[in-house]
């Protein structure tokens, strides 16, 4: 049977958002063996690593999904709280300023400095983001340090139904057998 990547990427957020994780695993993994480079694919396997306790695992996952796809905002924040929740509180800072420089400015991303400024004592430079801010395709920083995790990631790392692929019209066939 030949599925599609789109397809293979709809079933897996399906089977992601009904809390199947094992099986969503497998077929985000299947899609990466095909596109190593797919952004979604990357993005939603890190995101289901943190849900699972894998923040470490994840963060090479979000780093790959952000170098292929800098303007996805949800991307960015995936990154930056998971770089928190694992403890690379330097990292993250760096990133955040990248995003900074990278996205414009929006309410979600306005809110998420506010939070990540109160709850760890961020400088207030972080407050906002630059109107007029263009994107930066330079690469964020991989994380230096492996400190112990600090706090666990937030709670809202799922993305957006946009953010999952929805808009995607992904049409390589693969071969699926699941």
């Amino acid at each position: 049977m030949q599925t599609t990547i789109g397809e293979l990427l709809q079933r897996a957020i399906t089977l992601h958002k009904q809390n199947e994780l094992g099986d969503a695993e497998i077929l985000y993994k299947r899609i990466l063996e095909f596109r190593p480079d797919h952004p979604d694919a990357n993005h939603n396997l890190g995101v289901l690593k943190v849900a699972s306790g894998r923040i470490n695992d994840a963060l090479p996952l979000f780093k790959r999904a952000l170098d292929f796809n800098p303007q996805i905002e949800q991307f960015w924040l995936s990154y930056i709280e998971a770089l928190v929740g694992a403890g690379y509180l330097d990292d993250a800072k760096i990133l955040l300023e990248n995003a900074k420089q990278s996205l414009p400015s929006t309410q979600t991303f306005d809110a998420f400095v506010a939070r990540l400024r109160n709850e760890l004592e961020f400088p207030a430079s972080l407050s906002s983001v630059p109107s007029g801010a263009t994107i930066s395709t330079r690469a964020p920083r991989s994380p230096t340090s492996r400190p112990p995790a600090s706090r666990r990631a937030g709670e809202k790392l799922l993305p957006s139904e946009h953010d999952l692929g929805q808009g995607e019209s992904e049409s390589d066939p693969i071969a699926a057998h699941c």
